[in-house]
C-alpha cells in the first residue's frame, strides 16, 4: 500500500523563516497517524507542537507511523513526551559469494 491508494490529507504550516512544513496524515476514528513529514524550518518545539495539533484536529491520540529510527522528526516527537508502541528494525546479513 502506498500514500497514492490511502486516505491521507497534507497538513501544511509555513516556518518562521516561510519555509514549508507538513505532515501526510491519515485518520482513523479518534486516531491519526503520521506517515510522513517534511520539516525544512527550524521550529521551536512549541511550534512543532501546534502543527501536531493541527494535525491531531478531533483526535485524541497521535501515532507516528514508521518513522526511521534516526530520523530527526523521531527524535523531537520523544523529546516532547511521545512513547514508543511497537519497533520495527530492519536486519541485514551479508551474502558470501
Amino acid at each position: 500500500m502506498t500514500l497514492l491508494t490511502m486516505g491521507v490529507e497534507a497538513v501544511i504550516a509555513a516556518g518562521p523563516d516561510g519555509r514549508v512544513n507538513g505532515l501526510m496524515v491519515e485518520r482513523a476514528g479518534e486516531w491519526v497517524r503520521i506517515h510522513g513529514a517534511l520539516l525544512q524550518s527550524q521550529l521551536t518545539d512549541a511550534q512543532l507542537a501546534a502543527l501536531l495539533r493541527q494535525a491531531a484536529g478531533d483526535a485524541r491520540r497521535i501515532q507516528i507511523f514508521n518513522e526511521p529510527e534516526g530520523s530527526p522528526f523521531l527524535a523531537r516527537c520523544r523529546q516532547l513526551g511521545f512513547t514508543e508502541f511497537y519497533s520495527q528494525y530492519e536486519m541485514f546479513h551479508p551474502l558470501s559469494v
